[in-house]
């Protein structure tokens, strides 16, 4: 049986065996044997900086079965596999399915439908990675901006080039399901422990080609520089025909994940007669500041310590009804010109997978 013991807190410097340790004494009023121990999931402690600690939650593989009333009593929970759950339907698809957007969603959407035999044809406006790579590069040195192929649109979605970390303030059963996937892909091994998990804009593409050739391998299509411009249906209102600016394509059923800076498609899908729902958002400025200043701020006279990462915060407040945070926290970082339309300012951060700029932004 597995079983995660969680809340182990230990010094900074001292490795996963003493947590192991701990894990294992806390265990031991049950009288069962542990035959190994792994870290599931680990955390950094710096609200005091004189006892700054890494906070871990151990998954035990014990002899024998309890239950989790027993368990709850250790400070222990059995641990749960996570396992994509599936429904197929009964009725022959008259067509392929076509997704349009190569983003996260966009992404998982296509490789679980290619895994599962289904054969998705992916449409992307913007280009594969080496393409977005030469147009990001004329846009930051030159300010040449191709508005279908830049830091916003293309392969992987924004985050490829502007973003690299994993960070969610849900808590989905699927979270660790997305994470071991991007593992499988070629990203670090630590992002399966990590509280909060960071692979670098200078990881992401590779990982992100792995996944489209994956796709493609098992009979998908990914058509990139196509971009959606419409749907045509039956008499019955069912969607036939995608339309895009390389012809069209039939399909059986359309997936929209075009993220949130198509605003042009979403004008597409408004005089269509599509209903669309507006949802709230967050707009907020770009700090950027040493990140030298960060890292003695959270840790003092321990800075510099080769066991302590390079320091990330997070910041909160209400104000009346509405909340001001910090969010997209790029411990040593760049900010990145993101604008995806002409005459338009965006900006977003990103951090390499080792971090070491000189700057920290959020």
């Amino acid at each position: 049986m597995r079983i995660l013991v969680r809340d182990i807190r230990i010094p900074f410097y001292e490795d996963a065996e003493y947590a192991f340790d701990k894990a294992k004494k806390k265990l031991k009023p049950l009288g069962a044997k542990v035959t190994g121990c792994y870290v599931f999931r680990r955390s950094l402690d710096c609200r005091r900086r004189d006892n700054i600690l890494y906070v871990y939650t151990v998954c035990a593989e014990v002899t024998g079965s309890y239950t989790p009333e027993r368990l709850q009593r250790v400070g222990a929970i059995p641990l749960k596999e996570d396992e994509l759950e599936f429904t197929y339907g009964d009725k022959h698809a008259e067509g392929r399915p076509v997704v349009v957007g190569f983003g996260p969603c966009g992404m998982f959407c296509a490789l679980l439908l290619a895994e599962h035999g289904y054969r998705p044809i992916v449409l992307e406006r913007g280009g594969n990675t080496a393409e977005r790579k030469l147009a990001v590069d004329a846009f930051t040195n030159g300010g040449i901006l191709n508005t279908e192929c830049n830091i916003q649109f293309g392969a992987g979605g924004a985050g490829t080039f502007s973003d690299g970390k994993l960070m969610t303030r849900i808590n989905d059963e699927y979270c660790h399901y997305v994470l071991s996937r991007f593992r499988d892909f070629g990203a670090p091994e630590d992002i399966m422990v990590n509280a909060k998990p960071h692979i670098g804009t200078d990881l992401l593409p590779n990982i992100v080609d792995g996944i489209s050739r994956r796709i493609t391998e098992l009979g998908g299509e990914v058509h990139y520089n196509t971009k959606f411009i419409g749907v045509s249906a039956d008499g019955i209102g069912r969607i036939k025909t995608v339309k895009t600016t390389r012809g069209d394509f039939s399909c059986s059923a359309l997936v929209l994940a075009i993220g949130h800076s198509a605003r042009d498609t979403y004008g597409v899908l408004r005089e269509g007669q599509v209903e669309l729902t507006p949802k709230s958002f967050s707009v907020g400025v770009r700090i950027e500041h040493l990140q030298a200043d960060i890292d003695a701020s959270l840790y003092g006279e321990h800075v510099g310590h080769p066991a302590l990462p390079v320091g990330e915060y997070g910041l909160s407040a209400k104000l009346g009804e509405r909340g001001v945070y910090s969010f997209c926290m790029c411990p040593g970082g760049t900010v990145a010109t993101a604008a995806s339309e002409v005459g338009g300012v965006v900006t977003n951060g990103m951090s390499e997978y080792a971090r070491d700029g000189v700057n920290a932004n959020s």
